[in-house]
């Protein structure tokens, strides 16, 4: 069983069944460690004895986890020899094994034993594994530092093939300036480092393993290294950034305690990397995950802010976005863009406001957006483009403000309904190009809309029945090239459309009463082929641009425009076939020079 088919993902489980799940193959049960007992944070939850020489590290856990758990959960093990085991999750020592201790006694008890799948430990070994954790997961590693005492070293460390770590540490824990780790492992500086002042900088190591270190006082930098697994279990704060970028073999990183962060987080084309596992980080510059081919799953569980931009793009192997429902503010944009295999956004329960643009583009497994449930303003754009397999919009019912909405080219798009509470749109509403677009139904509080209506090129579209309470357009209305659109009963409550109004190639529109209370437009023009008459606009009383009669083949009167009082620009009215010229002559005649400012061209009508 692949990781990508059962990854726990942002704060819900995952099952992982190492080895296939046989008779005797050990297996756990993974959980977001925003929920589990930690090194840090193991206490007792019960009347458990704990008695370390019954239930302890040495005396009992670290066998019982060695002999079903590690053949899969190991850190010497890589690929294919893990077993379906998520990489970093590895129980060989015992700050591995205590960050997950909770779920470990959650699969193992004999109440609710459900792994190994096949069976293999006996009920007393379960219950003692369990007590182990209800007593707080005690044990230690084989070095284990003290960081009561700051012991620092003024300037710079690199680690490398001659560094004496054993030295280091028997004078220091601490370093005042940057510290590199260009070695494949750092020794002991491993239970002995406690804090840096500086960068941390990793450039290379096998298993770069820093147990002690808590806090970091600039950036976390991986960039174009050779390193395949980073375990950070105690590193509570970083001053600067997490920038893991272009490590073509890095497998694992983990920084389950991280929760200050002082700048932006960016994982950027690590081929490899499955997970980005920071379920206690609160609050971040900006979150950007971009070009992972492997990641499966962001951990983000515990991030209530964000002050810069949040961008999931172009990781292929994505498919869902959860653990984000504690996030309430995103102070620049969203941007979930071309990932591939991503389902479904149903987790952003609780964002209330995105200060830039909501993106979502270019997804193609994206089936449905229904979780912004509490998002009321976005100051940007919310646009939905080109995503082949999306069937709802239902997500966005509590949206009240918006920059501007685009709707474009989501080809499984049957209904649009939803966004009711929308009443305000400062640009434009484009809803075009959705080939199988059949009604639309929603924005039924919608207003005002500060720029452009554009309905075009949909396909299946028949019935324009929403927008019923749109009352101006700043703009453009226009209208364009849906072959099967018949009604526009949704527009009755238009007044006023400052730019164009423009009805063109709807080959089966044949009647405009839905567009009976506008009183004034910049622009008109009318050219549908299907129209018999205009008594839609029996209310329109000023055109302040031209008026543009073209190509209505089958408009047989004109009568309805005899109402007009001011037509700014030029008259236009041509090549409508079935129009009786004397009609049209009429119409020309009615208004004259008292109502037009322009030209008046009546010709080329029929007989």
């Amino acid at each position: 069983m692949g990781l990508q088919d059962v990854m726990w993902v942002l704060g819900l489980p995952l099952l992982v069944a190492c080895g296939g799940g046989g008779e005797g193959k050990p297996s756990t049960l993974v959980e977001d460690t925003a929920s589990s007992l930690t090194a840090e944070t193991a206490t007792t939850t019960t009347s458990t004895d704990c008695d370390d020489s019954v239930s302890g590290w040495d005396s009992f856990a670290s066998g019982y986890l060695q002999t079903w758990c590690t053949p899969c959960h190991s850190s010497q093990l890589v690929g294919s020899e893990r077993g379906g085991a998520p990489v970093g999750i590895d129980f060989d020592s015992w700050a591995g094994a205590a960050l997950w201790a909770s779920r470990i006694a959650a699969v193992s008890g004999v109440e609710e034993a459900s792994m190994p799948p096949g069976g293999g430990p006996l009920d007393d070994e379960r219950q003692r594994i369990v007590e182990w954790v209800e007593c707080g997961a005690p044990g230690q590693d084989a070095v284990v530092a003290s960081c009561e005492t700051t012991r620092s070293y003024a300037g710079d460390v690199v680690v490398d093939a001659a560094f004496d770590s054993a030295s280091f540490c028997a004078d220091y824990n601490h370093i005042s300036g940057q510290l590199t780790v260009s070695a494949d492992t750092v020794g002991p500086l491993e239970g002995c480092l406690c804090g840096v002042e500086g960068d941390l900088v990793i450039t290379s190591g096998e298993n770069v393993s820093l147990l002690e270190l808590s806090e970091i006082g600039g950036s976390l930098l991986m960039e174009d290294s050779a390193a395949r697994q980073v375990s950070l279990p105690r590193l509570t704060s970083v001053g600067g950034a997490l920038t893991v970028v272009e490590n073509d073999l890095l497998e694992a990183l983990e920084v389950p305690n991280l929760a200050a962060l002082g700048a932006s987080v960016l994982a950027e084309n690590n081929a490899v990397l499955q997970t980005l596992l920071l379920p206690s980080v609160e609050q971040a510059a900006d979150l950007e995950v971009l070009g992972n081919t492997s990641m499966t799953a962001v951990s983000v569980s515990r991030l209530q802010t964000v002050s810069g931009d949040v961008v999931v793009e172009s990781n292929p192997a994505m498919r869902e976005l959860l653990g984000t429902e504690i996030l309430s503010s995103i102070g620049g944009s969203l941007r979930v863009v071309s990932n591939s295999s991503l389902r479904s956004l149903d987790k952003f329960t609780r964002l209330e406001s995105v200060d830039g643009n909501v993106e979502v583009v270019n997804n193609d497994a994206l089936g449905s957006i229904n979780g912004f449930y509490a998002l009321r303003d976005v100051s940007g754009t919310v646009s939905v483009r080109s995503n082949p397999a999306l069937e709802s919009l239902s997500g966005f019912g509590a949206l009240r403000h918006a920059g501007g909405l685009d709707v474009v080219d989501n080809t499984a798009l049957l209904v649009l309904d939803g966004f009711d509470e929308l009443s305000t749109i400062e640009g434009f509403l484009l809803l075009n190009d959705n080939d199988n677009l059949e009604s639309l139904e929603a924005f039924s509080g919608l207003e005002t809309i500060g720029e452009d209506l554009e309905i075009r090129r949909n396909e299946q579209l028949l019935l324009i029945s929403g927008l019923e309470q749109l009352e101006s357009v700043g703009r453009h209305v226009l209208i364009l090239d849906n072959p099967r659109l018949g009604a526009l009963t949704g527009l009755s409550a238009l007044l006023e459309v400052s730019g164009s109004l423009e009805l063109s190639r709807n080959a089966s529109l044949v009647e405009l009463s839905g567009l009976r209370g506008v009183a004034s437009v910049g622009l008109l023009r009318v050219q549908t082929s299907s129209l018999r008459d205009l008594t839609g606009f029996f209310g329109l009383r000023t055109v302040a641009s031209s008026l543009l009669v073209l190509n209505n083949a089958d408009l047989t009167t004109v009568e309805t425009l005899g109402g007009l009082e001011a037509v700014g620009g030029n008259l236009n009215v041509q090549w409508n076939r079935a129009l009786p010229r004397f009609n049209a002559e009429s119409l020309a005649a009615l208004l004259a020079d008292d109502v037009v400012g322009g030209s008046i061209i009546v010709r080329n009508n029929g007989d």
